[in-house]
């Protein structure tokens, strides 16, 4: 039984050819094609929607630039503009007035790309500012920027920023004066007594949706002494102040993480974890639908535990014999915890998640049994409709959840036969198959719903599924020269990654596909097939 999209199948192929002029046909110019067609490496073709094309340099890894290119040409020359640079003057005030800042700083972004919904941009360098003035490369897209020190507690300055190619950008990041800072003292306790113990930390956050940093992660002392939390005196005092108590991977000891409302004015703080008590073992047997054991599953328990606080365990494997042991603490009273099972990728049992309580009494949970995954077929045909597509790889990328289901976070990989045909399984969710074949043709993808709420495994059949046609893109990617350089031409950029999408509506949003990705050799030259309208 086939699982419909949004109520009816979803096949998306990402482009399809109209025709084309085909061996022995070629054009040589734009005008040889009919009315809106374009002349393409091998032929005639309708040009498609507009591309947006994302080079990476080789050399220059987190200096992205991006490209938007309408109507599409067989031919496409990339100039890579000047990296774009984030520049500026770091500061401190001091009695008034402003100094030069000259400590090592930590520059950081998180955002995402401005022409490609859903693709995320990070940056992170350090900078020891000359005389206060730094200079970085930073790639296109819009990101929130923090600037924070690393040799003072002073707390991060943090500002938005869009970056468009070749731009030269300005912050001037101020930190506030050292002598006017508000420091928030206390002790972290565990039942009112004071908790001493390795590789604990705490930050303070805005109570608002972006959860906004307002000081440094600053250590607790293991010895149970006072913890300094400084927050700029800049801040609303009617704005509430989120405290945090984080744990390394190098806690010595099993604490849960816990959150705390605080008033910041004036007063010592004590953070009270409450009893959490002593971390316990507890060990289980993980199974299929059929009863046999699934070895090399991921598993972990998180949740509330007593004191109030949320604790994650430990990711374990179970043995051949499907067998586990993890470490945990006490579940809070009228709470549950979640018990968390991941199968391997090409395992047939899917995500299993227990909802259940442990205590020290609870040495033994029992069995788990895993549901079975969704078993997905379907048989890939070549362009002509008829011929099966051998040796083409599909691969199910999971996009969205389905009601009830977690989304999961691998992906699943097969070939087709000799036949055309393919088996995936795969955990519930919706999910974007990817289809790519021989150079000569361009990738194939399609939409479709796997499973559903209330354990529905039912299998899903693809049907046929035909390869889309394609064209050849061409061309070359260089580096622009700064003027003062001479009349030399742009430098070619060897070995840079050179992915290409499609701009879709689909519904109300506007969606991006994958079309295809390459890399230039020595020269800078590049070649792609992608699909054409």
């Amino acid at each position: 039984m086939r699982a419909p999209l949004f109520g009816a199948a979803v096949l998306w192929v990402l482009g399809g050819c109209s025709g084309s002029t085909g061996p022995g046909k070629a054009c040589n110019n734009d005008s040889d094609c009919g009315a809106g067609r374009v002349c393409f490496v091998d032929g005639c073709g309708g040009p498609g929607d507009e591309l947006i094309i994302e080079v990476t340099p080789q050399s220059q890894a987190q200096v992205v630039q991006e490209f938007l290119i309408f109507p599409v040409q067989g031919e496409q020359n990339l100039v890579l503009q000047l990296p774009s640079t984030l520049s500026g003057q770091i500061s401190v005030a001091n009695d008034g007035g402003l100094a030069t800042y000259n400590g090592t700083v930590t520059v950081s972004g998180v955002g995402h790309s401005v022409n490609i919904p859903g693709l995320e941009r990070r940056f992170r360098s350090k900078v020891t500012p000359q005389k206060g003035v730094y200079v970085l490369p930073i790639s296109t897209g819009r990101y929130s920027v923090s600037f924070s020190a690393d040799d003072t507690p002073l707390p991060p300055m943090v500002q938005g920023l869009e970056v468009s190619s070749g731009a030269a950008l300005t912050l001037n990041p101020v930190f506030p004066d050292p002598a006017s800072l508000i420091h928030v003292v206390g002790h972290l306790l565990e039942g009112g007594a004071a908790l001493g113990a390795e590789g604990l930390a705490l930050q303070a956050t805005l109570a608002d949706d972006a959860g906004t940093v307002v000081s440094q992660s600053v250590v607790v002392p293991s010895d149970g002494g006072l913890f300094d939390l400084a927050l700029s005196p800049g801040l609303d005092p009617k704005t509430p102040i989120v405290v945090t108590l984080l744990s390394s991977a190098e806690a010595t000891t099993f604490v849960p993480q816990k959150s705390f409302l605080i008033d910041p004015v004036g007063q010592q703080l004590d953070l009270d974890l409450g009893l959490f008590g002593d971390a316990f073992g507890v060990q289980g047997r993980v199974l299929d639908a059929a009863g046999k054991p699934v070895p090399g599953a991921s598993v972990h328990l998180e949740g509330t535990v007593e004191g109030g606080g949320t604790f994650r365990s430990e990711i374990t494997k179970t043995g051949p014999d499907g067998k586990f042991a993890v470490k945990t603490l006490a579940t809070a009273k009228g709470q549950l915890m979640t018990l968390w099972i991941v199968p391997d990728g090409d395992d047939h049992s899917g995500i299993a998640f227990v909802p259940l309580g442990v205590s020290p009494l609870s040495e033994s949970l029992g069995d788990v049994v895993c549901p079975q995954r969704v078993r997905v077929t379907g048989t890939v045909l070549l362009p002509d409709s008829s011929s099966p597509a051998l040796g083409v790889t599909v691969t199910a990328v999971p996009i969205d959840p389905v009601k009830g289901q977690p989304l999961p976070s691998q992906t699943h990989t097969q070939a087709t036969d000799a036949h055309g045909t393919f088996t995936v399984y795969v955990d519930p969710a919706i999910y974007r198959f990817d289809l790519q074949a021989v150079a000569t043709l361009p990738r194939t993808s399609i939409f479709q719903r796997a499973g559903g709420a209330d354990a529905d495994v039912a299998p899903v059949d693809l049907g046929s599924i035909v390869l889309a046609k394609g064209h050849k893109i061409e061309g070359t990617v260089t580096q622009a020269l700064p003027p003062l350089v001479g009349p030399v031409g742009p430098i070619p950029v060897a070995r840079a990654t050179v992915r290409f999408f499609r701009r879709d509506r689909y519904g109300e949003s506007s969606v991006v596909r994958p079309l295809a990705e390459t890399y230039t050799d020595d020269v800078g030259a590049y070649s792609v097939m992608i699909p054409s309208e």
